[in-house]
């Protein structure tokens, strides 16, 4: 039995021999085949890595600079706003000035005592009309026209309906703007 033992162990020392010894051989090839692809791939991983990280710090870097374009863009708009609504106040202001003048300026001027000098031959003392065909301009029609509507009649003047044919004159260059604003506003409280 100790011969069948030993001649199976040659015949399998033999067998292992003959498998092991090629295939280390070829072990060591796919190793460093292996090996080189194993670093290959590392090699792209790391390169993919750090082009996304580039990418990530481009894309951080664009959204930093489009929200400090954003908000300088919102600061000048409001800028803008502010700068708008001055000017608003600022008309305003001129609009009311301008109004509070004018109401002085009218307010100053006693058109009483210009109607007998200018408009009383025609419209008599009490605005009914003195001469035939000269307007009441104590009427509902007289009434009904707004002041600038008198006004415009006051400086430009009238044809007239009268028996002699007289017009009113106009009355712009020879009384001033004030006193004509006065003359409208005196008829429309006849």
């Amino acid at each position: 039995m100790r011969t069948k033992f030993l001649a199976f162990a040659v015949i399998a020392l033999f067998w292992s021999a003959a498998v092991i010894l090629p295939s280390c051989g070829k072990k060591d090839e796919t190793t460093t085949t292996t090996d080189t692809s194993k670093t290959n791939q590392q090699q792209t991983i790391q390169q993919n890595q750090q082009q996304n990280t580039q990418q990530e710090t481009v894309k951080k870097d664009s959204v930093k600079t489009d929200d400090k374009k954003k908000e300088e863009d919102k600061k000048k708009e409001e800028e803008k706003k502010k700068e708008e609504e001055k000017k608003k106040e600022d008309e305003k202001k001129k609009n009311e000035e301008t109004l509070e003048m004018d109401k002085r300026q009218t307010s100053n001027v006693d058109f009483s005592a210009i109607w007998p000098k200018k408009c009383a031959k025609c419209h008599g003392k009490d605005g009914k009309g003195k001469v035939e065909g000269v307007p009441d301009l104590t009427s509902g029609d007289t009434k009904g026209k707004s002041t600038n509507q008198l006004k415009k009649i006051i400086e430009d003047g009238k044809k007239g309906k009268t028996d002699d044919d007289e017009d009113m004159p106009s009355f712009k260059g020879k009384l001033t703007p004030e006193e004509i604003d006065a003359a409208a506003k005196y008829v429309k409280g006849l």
